[in-house]
């Protein structure tokens, strides 16, 4: 998964449109079982920047995706708390707060080298909602992607991990959202790029919105592999009862290849957005 770490913003001059452009809607589909709503629009030609939003962006440094470190003794830990400090440094009596929706990237250590080690997520109602197994390797612990996406429970999860009788547990807070955030879905499990020939759709997921109302989502572009990301389109989104939302872009052979950035407000640099590569 990639981590923004950070992001420079640079505002346009003065020769935005006087008309805003038509905002593409996206075409409702069905409800997911949860009742969150979902709709899908076709991620195609570039539009006509809305007059005064900001022309360009500059990419955001971007991380991830680095192993987690051998443990001495059982331990739960998470991309979303290590900064940069040691795995025995961090707290694990805490639980882990997050906003959904969200993927929480779990590093398993302390388990013994080449056996499995089974890993299950147990939902606020008692249910077991995610199951895995991993194998710890010598010198690395391994990591398990947990996915919290809107319709799911809200509340305080269990994260269990078991080899050979030993257990470890960690409880991971999730709350719903309460700003504007958006996750995508669809996997780019090495970090290298999506294939565009691979796939038919983008998956997205939102989080904070107003219920029953549209919130604005702007999509940056960069076909060149510069640092430069120019306006591509913009897009409604409306949140159900929780405030949450899936849009699926639609990806066919004219979409342009190239690096996308959406972000719910251009001009604000502390607000999540989703980054993605698309080869």
């Amino acid at each position: 998964m990639l981590v923004l770490l950070g992001a420079v913003v640079a505002c346009g001059g003065n020769d935005a449109p006087e008309n805003p452009p038509p905002v593409r809607h996206p075409v409702p589909t069905s409800a997911t079982p949860g009742g969150v709503p979902r709709g899908e629009a076709v991620l195609a030609d570039p539009q006509q920047r809305p007059a005064g939003l900001v022309e360009q962006l500059e990419m955001p440094v971007a991380g991830g995706g680095d192993p987690c470190p051998a443990t001495d003794e059982p331990l739960l830990w998470t991309d979303l708390e290590d900064d940069f400090r040691e795995a025995d440094q961090i707290d694990t009596n805490t639980s882990i707060a997050i906003q959904v929706p969200e993927v929480v990237s779990v590093c398993v250590g302390g388990m013994t080298p080449g056996r499995s080690v089974s890993v299950t997520l147990t939902a606020p109602s008692g249910k077991v909602v995610h199951k895995a197994d991993a194998v710890p390797q010598n010198g690395e612990s391994p990591k398990v992607a947990l996915r919290f996406l809107p319709g799911n429970e809200v509340g305080r999860y269990t994260i269990t991990a078991r080899q050979d009788g030993r257990t470890v547990t960690r409880e991971v807070n999730a709350k719903t959202a309460t700003k504007p955030r958006i996750l995508l879905i669809s996997q780019d499990p090495d970090n290298t790029g999506i294939q565009r020939a691979h796939i038919d759709r983008l998956k997205f997921a939102f989080g904070g919105l107003s219920s029953g109302k549209p919130t604005m989502f702007y999509l940056y572009h960069d076909p060149t592999g510069m640092s430069t990301m120019r306006f591509h389109s913009a897009y409604r989104v409306t949140g159900g009862a929780d405030g949450g939302a899936f849009l699926d872009l639609l990806v066919t052979a004219k979409t342009p290849l190239g690096r996308y950035w959406m972000v719910s407000d251009p001009s604000k640099q502390d607000l999540p957005g989703a980054f993605w590569m698309l080869n």
